[in-house]
């Protein structure tokens, strides 16, 4: 599944790395233009704010969506959709 912000986002993807490192979650690659991330499940988040999530559950994606959200929008700038679709 994935998330997508309306308008596109421009992050900072180091300054959400470290954003995401202190709450608790672990860097597995910051490829410059996209970072992927581990906590509980896998995500991978690209510059443009664009964010796909491994897994079939629908509630569990929608929990990291809204946990991941808040440092979306600290480190680009804006708002980030809500809504998550099949990707």
């Amino acid at each position: 599944m994935e998330a997508l912000p309306s308008p596109p986002l421009r992050l900072d993807l180091i300054a959400l790395e470290e954003r995401l490192e202190a709450s608790g979650w672990q860097p597995v690659v910051n490829a410059g233009v996209m970072l992927i991330v581990r906590k509980d499940h896998e995500a991978t988040i690209y510059e443009n704010g664009k964010v796909v999530l491994k897994s079939r559950d629908d509630a569990m994606m929608r929990r990291v969506w809204d946990e991941l959200a808040p440092h979306l929008e600290a480190t680009g700038g804006g708002s980030v959709a809500r809504a998550l679709g099949p990707g």
